[in-house]
């Protein structure tokens, strides 16, 4: 199975699927450099969400992709100082499955499409093609591949997982989207829902079974308390604010996490020193 109930006031309010695809390596992407250079001091803690648009609800479509990649060019954009936008995820995750050769499936999509997509394609308003469940398998209008192309995102690349390259990346005002693999376990994490921590599998035991992939976008961290800050695609009213937390051990587990991406307005990456 790779979806859950997303229950409200006792009641199902979506049927949410896990379909987020890994990225299959590619020796042309771009990596942010990982070398000694000059660099601030870390802070003890980052926060980004007041920076972020309002969290998005991504309902029964398998879009997680591109709800993290809004989320994150939305926040690029204003750290940037460009105007608003609140891209199209729809016009996204359409343009996602055309790149994959299947527009009229809803099977999820990988980072380097979305990434793709903005770099070839570009991006339109949500005000110019809707978050409309009726739309899923509708080619967006000519209007919005006009309007796209002034949103073009020239920059994307791979971070490293190694903690001080993902914290530098949050420290410089830009988020991260990467893919969690969730467990069975998730469905009844009773960890998440009464600390908004997702619980850690135990080393020692073997895995619960996979329920899936799933897209998400990290908007700070709590060296505390050792976690990272998630953005999810649940709506606002999932965990009282649509974030959780992730474990840091957890988060730099290559076996349940991979393909740390971020996005730039100009190609000027910072390196980081690898501890």
């Amino acid at each position: 199975m790779a979806h859950i109930e997303l229950v409200t006031n006792g009641k199902t309010k979506h049927v949410i699927k896990f379909k987020h695809k890994a990225d299959k390596p590619d020796p042309r992407d771009y990596r942010i450099p990982a070398r000694p250079t000059d660099l601030p001091a870390l802070p003890k803690r980052i926060d980004l969400r007041a920076e972020c648009p309002p969290v998005y609800e991504q309902g029964s479509i398998s879009s997680c992709t591109a709800n993290a990649t809004a989320a994150l060019l939305d926040v690029v954009r204003k750290r940037d100082n460009l105007p608003f936008l609140h891209p199209s995820r729809l016009f996204i995750y359409y343009n996602c499955r055309v790149l994959n050769g299947d527009p009229e499936a809803d099977h999820g999509s990988t980072f380097r499409d979305a990434l793709s997509t903005l770099y070839d394609t570009g991006v339109c308003a949500e005000a110019d093609w809707d978050y409309d469940p009726t739309l899923l398998f509708q080619k967006p209008t000519d209007e919005c591949y006009t309007k796209a192309i002034e949103n073009k995102f020239q920059y994307y690349a791979l971070i490293d997982q190694n903690e001080t390259a993902l914290k530098h990346c949050l420290n410089e005002g830009y988020p991260f989207i990467f893919s969690i693999i969730l467990f069975s376990s998730f469905e009844e994490d009773h960890m998440l829902f009464e600390t908004g921590i997702l619980s850690v599998p135990n080393p020692d035991q073997p895995k619960p079974p996979v329920l899936g992939r799933h897209a998400v976008c990290c908007v700070g961290y709590d060296d505390d308390k050792q976690l990272f800050l998630v953005r999810n695609s649940f709506g606002a009213e999932w965990r009282g604010d649509g974030h959780f937390c992730i474990p840091y051990s957890f988060m730099l587990d290559p076996e349940c996490n991979e393909g740390f991406w971020t996005l730039r307005t100009s190609g000027e990456w910072k390196t980081v020193q690898i501890s």
